[in-house]
């Protein structure tokens, strides 16, 4: 951790102490990989690349809801979690009656929000089952993303 609280590059001085030399260049074939190691994995951990592409604007006529940040929704480093972004989409899509349950998405974090902002969640159809999300305050966009949901709101069997 950095004077801020947050995470800081470690200095060189202090990775001279714990390795003082090159790092190892192995010639010849990469290594093809352990099947099970997340560390040594024998391909690329993301397979091929995603069909979700994020938009770079808004539609027009897009969905807003509004939120608080509440002190649930911040993490060790004093700002929104990650994951909350997507939990502010799937609760924004849940109440103009599309599926909440989200199966994939493409993200992007531009900015950080804290305790007490005021966001809107934009959201707007791209077709199907896919819409995409801005998470905003005021002006500034923090979160944008495409996600793809359930077909249909799953039936509660009352």
């Amino acid at each position: 951790m950095g004077p801020t609280g947050r995470l800081a590059r470690i200095p060189n001085q202090a990775r001279s102490s714990v390795f003082d030399g090159e790092l190892p260049v192995v010639a010849g074939e990469p290594d093809t990989g352990s099947p099970t190691s997340l560390f040594d994995p024998p391909g690329p951990l993301r397979p091929g690349t995603l069909d979700l592409q994020i938009p770079a604007e808004q539609a027009p006529g897009a969905h807003r809801h509004r939120i608080t940040v509440r002190a649930s929704d911040i993490d060790i480093f004093n700002h929104v979690n990650a994951a909350n972004y997507v939990r502010y989409v799937a609760s924004s899509l849940a109440h103009q009656g599309h599926s909440p349950s989200i199966h994939r998405a493409e993200l992007k974090y531009t900015g950080q929000a804290r305790l007490g902002d005021v966001l809107d969640v934009v959201t707007w159809p791209l077709g199907g089952t896919q819409f995409a999300a801005d998470v905003m305050r005021d002006d500034e966009v923090l979160f944008r993303c495409v996600v793809e949901t359930e077909a249909e709101l799953p039936q509660t069997g009352r």
